[in-house]
């Protein structure tokens, strides 16, 4: 039984997609859902998916600070027009993060990460500075730190 708060906040497509607006607490049970190909099952300690699962790539507005609010997903990607100072907000334990940084026209743009980063090797990776270039880097949030790495000069 769906209270009228509940289907206020969730609406079924004529395709089957379903949107919510809040959160889905499981308590106590299991709810699955099933197609003819795909399977999504969430149940209190695991969510098991056949097929593939992915997060909406959210779209950063360049200034001179730039704010990663990972409420906003967990990709994000912003094409820079200057050196920018990153700040990150609301990482959840256990989760990975990923930000696509792609080099302006002009290129040699660079980046101040937050304090703390645990990065491979030891230190930030140095950015591709080619113009219209591109750098993938990844998170993960674990133990309350952010641990990085990075994929260079996409291109």
């Amino acid at each position: 039984n769906l209270s009228t708060t509940l289907t206020e906040q969730m609406r079924i497509a004529n395709n089957g997609l379903v949107t919510m607006a809040g959160d889905l607490v499981v308590e106590g049970g299991d709810i699955g859902l099933t197609a003819d190909t795909n399977l999504i099952q969430i149940a209190a300690n695991r969510v098991l998916v056949n097929g593939q699962l992915r997060s909406i790539s959210f779209s950063l507005t360049d200034g001179a600070t730039i704010a990663l609010d990972w409420d906003n997903g967990n990709i994000q990607y912003v094409t820079l027009a200057g050196n920018r100072t990153f700040t990150f907000a609301n990482p959840l334990e256990g989760a990975g993060y990923a930000i696509l940084l792609i080099q302006d026209a002009t290129g040699s743009r660079t980046i101040t990460w937050p304090a703390g980063i645990k990065w491979k090797g030891g230190a930030a990776p140095t950015l591709t500075t080619t113009a219209n270039s591109a750098d993938l880097v990844v998170f993960r949030y674990v133990n309350a730190a952010y641990y990085g790495d990075a994929v260079l000069d996409l291109r």
